[in-house]
């Protein structure tokens, strides 16, 4: 077996207790959000200050990339 198929039957392995659903449902999107809470400190609006009106600045961020890019491609 190679490596690869090794290590996804222990990982398969291992999430089937019973705290792993409710675990996962609760931490997977506060992972995704503390993410993308931290992306809205780098503002973007120096790269697109001159093509945007003044109340989308707050929205300018790299998190709002993240969010765009989830919904539309994912």
């Amino acid at each position: 077996m190679r490596k690869i198929d090794s290590l996804l039957s222990e990982y398969g392995e291992s999430h089937q207790t019973t705290f792993n659903k409710p675990g996962h449902y609760m931490c997977v999107p506060a992972i995704f959000f503390s993410l993308i809470d931290l992306l809205a400190c780098n503002s973007a609006c120096g790269l697109l200050v001159d093509q945007t009106p003044t109340w989308m600045e707050p929205f300018l961020h790299f998190g709002t990339v993240v969010i765009i890019w989830y919904y539309f491609i994912i």
